[in-house]
């Protein structure tokens, strides 16, 4: 397992909105090199993920961009232990292309539990 450690850089704000919205948007820091290599690594590979490939985890865990936040969310010496690749077809749009986790309920109203 391999840990990282950085300067955190989120706002309190920014944690908030995190935790409000369920994820952070960085646009266009991974540079399209990697994204082409990420994506033809998925897909020679199953969908999978080169989690534990040193150019993977430097470009796009280790983003300079993003680490920060990353960084601020999980603490010291974080962890890489596993990924998953969230490319799916869904039957419907109305998850912007994102998968169900954890049997989540998708549609127009707000459920608090």
């Amino acid at each position: 397992m391999r840990t990282h450690d950085c300067e955190a850089t989120l706002s309190d704000g920014e944690v908030m909105e995190f935790c409000q919205n369920g994820y952070s948007i960085h646009k266009a820091v991974v540079p399209d090199e990697i994204n082409r290599r990420v994506f033809e690594y998925a897909d020679e590979h199953d969908g999978g993920v080169p989690w534990e490939e040193d150019w993977y985890i430097d470009n796009v865990f280790l983003n300079e961009h993003v680490v920060g936040a990353v960084r601020t969310l999980m603490g010291a010496n974080f962890a890489f232990k596993h990924c998953c690749n969230h490319r799916v077809e869904c039957p419907h749009d109305m998850t912007g292309g994102w998968h169900r986790d954890g049997g989540s309920i998708v549609g127009p109203k707000l459920y608090c539990l």
